[in-house]
């Protein structure tokens, strides 16, 4: 994309004149194996070592790329913001170029992402690499629970909205889901969705993933009533992100 750098700035720019922002936000690239990922980072005041907290976007910024999805109006930038003023490091990698895999294929790419952020963030001389956690909106709530399933070793996981998506295959949140697979988080979980969210993911939430969790005896927080959509999710909400830090909070400090 010829014009990426130019865009960052742009909109950087753009955000940092419309609010008062006290973090530290740049762009900066890390290797997934062979590929350059990009991602936002946002630092808290302070010298640190701080907690870090990763993002993951939803499918739209994947898809249409993270110059149009920030024009639909989502905003990467006031999470990983919303995170570093909470003091967290903000850490958002961008999956675009992954764009044209199949989903399930898509979402194991993710998995290797989060993977690799880790290791970035670990290396990091602002991060406490004891004290690393994930929140994932939507496809990425997605790759952050198989993320965690697979080992990635995150403190806490906090899943906004996790997009069901019956074409990833084995890789769908159904099959996260089932109960062999949540026996291996040995973390914190936090579940968010709306009121009017789309009816497969509160479907599978609530059928599948909240008993399941439950029956397993682990530490886990659901909270379906936010009041909105899918949608609702693309922006920091004040109702619902404190929540999110509350969790946060009482899990990862």
């Amino acid at each position: 994309m010829p014009n990426f750098k130019l865009f960052m700035a742009l909109a950087l720019i753009t955000h940092f004149l419309s609010f008062s922002v006290q973090a530290e936000t740049n762009w900066v690239g890390f290797q997934v194996g062979d590929d350059d990922v990009k991602a936002l980072i946002a630092l808290p005041k302070g010298t640190g070592p701080h907690p870090a907290v990763i993002y993951n976007h939803g499918g739209i910024v994947r898809e249409k790329g993270y110059s149009t999805a920030t024009e639909r109006g989502y905003d990467m930038i006031g999470y990983v913001e919303a995170i570093a003023e909470a003091g967290y490091v903000g850490f958002a990698p961008v999956r675009e170029h992954l764009t044209n895999e199949d989903y399930e294929a898509a979402i194991s790419g993710g998995v290797k992402i989060v993977k690799a952020a880790i290791g970035y963030l670990k290396r990091h001389n602002k991060v406490d690499p004891s004290r690393i956690g994930a929140i994932g909106f939507s496809e990425g709530g997605l790759v952050t629970l198989w993320s965690a399933i697979e080992g990635a070793g995150l403190k806490t996981v906090v899943l906004m909205s996790p997009a069901t998506i019956r074409d990833a295959g084995k890789r769908q949140l159904k099959a996260a889901a089932r109960r062999p697979n949540l026996q291996r988080l040995k973390m914190p979980v936090m579940l968010t969705v709306g009121t009017d969210d789309n009816r497969s993911i509160r479907r599978v939430t609530e059928r599948r993933l909240t008993p399941n969790m439950n029956k397993l005896g682990k530490t886990f927080v659901r909270k379906s009533d936010y009041p909105g959509d899918h949608k609702w999710f693309w922006q920091v909400r004040k109702d619902h992100f404190s929540d999110v830090t509350a969790f946060l909070a009482k899990h990862m400090k």
